[in-house]
């Protein structure tokens, strides 16, 4: 990987880091918070767990559209915090729930799916800075 690419994944997750910095100064006066902190570390490790296999993936295939990026981000975002709630609804199943009610209260479409835009956006974002295609600079006279 390349200096774009570096450069990708160090800026592209701020789509979803940004309006929860907004948020906590707003909420807090600072954004230097312990709950804050965990949560810009949760969205890079989240970016960069479906991200980097994601981008290697497509660049493998010789995917370079920004739909491949775009609807990858989304769909392994959704899987990622898909597989979360079912280890977690395997974990409370024991407590003498079955799995399927223990699923049931921990599975909310309405808060996975943001978390899935999001990742979308930081895909779109990331391909922009690392992979869309370049116009060859014009060497000056």
């Amino acid at each position: 990987m390349g200096r774009r690419d570096d450069l990708g994944f160090l800026a592209a997750p701020m789509i979803l880091i940004a309006p929860g910095l907004a948020a906590a100064w707003l909420a807090t006066g600072s954004i230097f918070e312990r709950d804050v902190a965990i949560g810009v570390g949760l969205v890079y490790l989240c970016a960069w767990t479906v991200g980097i296999p994601l981008h290697l993936l497509l660049r493998r295939c010789g995917r370079r559209h920004v739909a491949a990026y775009a609807g990858g981000g989304f769909a392994g975002m959704y899987a990622l915090v898909l597989a979360v709630v079912a280890w977690s609804a395997f974990r409370h199943a024991a407590d003498g729930e079955t799995f399927l009610e223990a699923f049931g209260t921990r599975w909310e479409h309405g808060r996975i799916m943001p978390l899935a835009v999001g990742a979308a956006l930081c895909a779109a974002i990331f391909w922009w800075i690392a992979v869309r295609p370049r116009p060859e600079r014009a060497s000056g006279g």
